[in-house]
């Protein structure tokens, strides 16, 4: 997955571990990016899934655009 700057509004895809430190499940939707947060040299993306979820919060690393 690419670590590219997503701007609010863009349609992406997104992969996390729910748990990730216990090995959890994979996680994978898509949604609109609502806000980038950058912690240090962390970036991270609160995005609204279009299933009605709520809102996840993904590293950069786990986003990519849908074309």
């Amino acid at each position: 997955m690419s670590a590219a700057k997503h701007t609010p509004g863009t349609h992406v895809s997104y992969q996390y571990r729910q748990h990730h430190l216990l090995g959890g499940a994979l996680i994978e939707g898509d949604g609109i990016v609502i806000d980038r947060t950058i912690v240090g040299t962390s970036d991270a993306y609160s995005i609204q899934p279009t299933d009605g979820s709520p809102v996840v919060h993904v590293r950069a690393a786990g986003v990519r655009s849908v074309a």
